[in-house]
């Protein structure tokens, strides 16, 4: 039997990222608690990560970051546990065990003596080593009409731009749209050229991949399952891989990066949805 791909939880909406954690009327019940009274709207949301950062910037505020994971990790685990054992989650129940379980790892990391980490310290693109090229690649998505664009900064050891691409994407979530930008970031690397960037070590070198959609790519490195939604996007990008290998005769590594380190990618791909890039 196929999976549906409905909400588990409400069945009535598709089970999209930021539907499950955010705008399903269950979860919404475990934001609103008044010990974290977060509220969200389907206006003020259209990506999971970019909600999550927004949230992390008003921690003064709001709830502390670990308690924020905890509440998304036992979201996660309420909704497999629907699901494979009939489990019907209970909303304050559900703030209550993420509220111990942060105060658990608060005492635990006291005990462990650790140092409080720096939050600003920021996390920088690192470049490839001499003779190899690294392409980051980005989407940017519209959850209105279901467009988007997907783009793609090719790099080399000294970070200067050798060459890039960009597209229009239609996508399903934002998932669907990270995974299309993986795929087209592979289709680029195999229509790319040497002698088109003047560049003579890259056929004999290495060509690194990254994304900041972790999905997208442990499921192409063959590390994960990849969900329904993006299982043909993930079998092509396999497909890509193994051209590039066999025809170019170039090793290929896929890799994850924080978004910190993929802003480049990232605004090429936002500039390029909303019209804002330069003639």
């Amino acid at each position: 039997m196929l999976p549906h791909p409905y909400c588990t939880l409400c069945t009535k909406h598709m089970e999209t990222t930021e539907h499950l954690f955010l705008l399903c009327k269950w979860t919404k019940k475990i934001w609103t608690d008044p010990r974290l009274q977060i509220n969200s709207t389907p206006s003020n949301i259209t990506r999971f990560d970019r909600w999550l950062l927004e949230v992390f910037e008003k921690s003064d505020i709001l709830p502390e970051k670990e308690q924020i994971a905890a509440v998304l990790w036992n979201i996660w685990k309420a909704r497999n546990d629907s699901i494979f054992r009939g489990k019907t989650p209970q909303p304050t129940a559900m703030v209550d065990l993420a509220l111990a379980q942060q105060v658990k790892f608060s005492r635990w990391q006291s005990k462990e003596g650790q140092k409080p980490i720096n939050r600003n310290l920021p996390t920088r693109w690192k470049p490839p080593e001499q003779g190899k090229l690294k392409l980051n690649v980005d989407a940017s998505w519209s959850p209105g009409d279901f467009s988007g664009s997907a783009a793609g900064i090719l790099r080399d050891s000294s970070g200067t731009v050798a060459n890039g691409f960009v597209v229009p994407i239609r996508a399903l979530s934002p998932q669907h749209a990270k995974a299309l930008a993986l795929l087209q970031g592979l289709k680029f690397l195999n229509q790319t050229e040497a002698t088109h960037m003047g560049l003579g070590v890259v056929q004999s070198s290495g060509w690194t991949v990254e994304s900041d959609s972790s999905n997208s790519v442990d499921a192409v490195m063959g590390q994960a399952e990849s969900s329904w939604d993006i299982k043909a996007i993930i079998e092509q990008c396999k497909e890509e891989l193994l051209f590039i290998k066999s025809v170019k005769g170039v090793a290929v590594t896929v890799e994850h990066c924080l978004r910190e380190a993929n802003r480049a990618a990232d605004w090429l791909a936002n500039s390029h949805r909303s019209k804002n890039l330069p003639g």
